[in-house]
């Protein structure tokens, strides 16, 4: 889900995502904000990758089905996490990249 988040946000979180990428992957600082979020995650899945963690609900046998109900579950620990913009929609996006 990590993935999905960060593809999500790559635009709004631009910053903190190409920080991300610097600390962890040691990527170019010099590198411009979109190049660096997107290296960021290319990185962040790779490495998933080479400790065979799933990086796709597919892998998880998750169907595409299961987004709208796995969505609406989500809102209960959303209030206690007090994440207000975290709506069905919003969850149900990011999902849709976990693909």
């Amino acid at each position: 889900v990590m993935l999905g988040w960060l593809r999500h946000h790559q635009q709004s979180h631009a910053k903190r995502i190409a920080q991300l990428g610097r600390r962890v992957f040691g990527l170019n600082a010099s590198l411009a904000k979109s190049q660096a979020t997107e290296q960021t995650i290319t990185s962040l899945h790779s490495w998933l990758r080479s400790v065979q963690a799933p990086t796709t609900l597919a892998e998880l046998d998750v169907p595409l089905t299961d987004i709208p109900r796995i969505s609406e579950n989500t809102q209960g620990l959303a209030r206690i996490w007090r994440l207000a913009d975290s709506t069905p929609q919003q969850v149900a996006t990011i999902l849709h990249l976990c693909r």
